[in-house]
């Protein structure tokens, strides 16, 4: 093959492939945005492209659960620390409605869980979610620093 020949087929792949992903990019546009309308918002207290949620020393009942969102993220990271008492860390995400447990742990006074919340869909946004579950049979508390990102 020619050098000019070789460079015409370069230059016409590299125009149909530009093409191609502009077209890509205005489907990807239409379909979060249709997403966006099918599923509604999933009720969390962050809906930004950084959410932080802090507790300090937050008390909770055996029995109780305190539930905690981050809606259209990408990424995150969970620290949790049982002060007194004994307490359950339960960490998911969902992609459209459902979320899947990620990973769980049960804490005991003065025990640390840390989970980072990896991306779960590579073209959608995802809804990040801590579950913190009082367990024994008195009151416990808690710290918690819930960070999502959307990258």
């Amino acid at each position: 093959m020619a050098t000019h020949d070789i460079e015409k087929e370069y230059n016409e792949l590299e125009k149909e492939s530009k093409e191609l992903f502009e077209q890509h990019l205005k489907i990807r546009e239409k379909l979060v945005s249709l997403r966006k309308m099918r599923s509604p918002d999933m009720g969390c207290e962050c809906d930004s492209n950084h959410c932080n949620t802090v507790r300090g020393d937050a008390p909770i009942s055996a029995g109780d659960i305190h539930s905690f969102c981050h809606d259209d993220q990408d990424i995150g990271s969970v620290f949790a620390r049982c002060n007194t008492g004994e307490i359950e860390v339960i960490t998911s995400a969902a992609v459209y409605y459902n979320y899947e447990e990620l990973n769980r742990a049960t804490l005991r006074t003065g025990e640390e869980y840390r989970f980072n919340i990896r991306e779960q869909d590579r073209w959608n946004d995802q809804t990040n979610r801590v579950q913190i579950i009082g367990k024994g049979s008195s009151q416990s508390k808690y710290n918690l620093d819930f960070n999502s990102w959307d990258t």
